[in-house]
């Protein structure tokens, strides 16, 4: 994807976590059309950077939920990842 666009998604994911958070601590229902969007956002982006490699995928959120490091300094604990 490049240089530049590898920075543009790096900086995205901050974005996209805080505005998934806010409408988690709103109590907004995971199916409403906002949150859907913003999944359809963060699938987006996934498969971007996993080049629509399902098991690639998978790996990277194991990752995440296995490591309490990434999890602190993401925000992207388990609570998180149910809603």
């Amino acid at each position: 994807v490049g240089a530049e666009r590898i920075k543009e998604v790096e900086a995205e994911w901050p974005k996209l976590i805080a505005e998934v958070r806010a409408e988690m601590d709103k109590g907004t229902d995971p199916k409403s059309p906002k949150v859907q969007a913003l999944a359809r956002r963060w699938m987006g982006l996934v498969n971007e950077f996993t080049g629509g490699d399902k098991q690639i995928a998978q790996k990277v959120k194991t990752m995440y939920a296995q490591e309490s490091s990434l999890q602190q300094r993401t925000g992207l604990d388990p609570k998180f990842y149910r809603f």
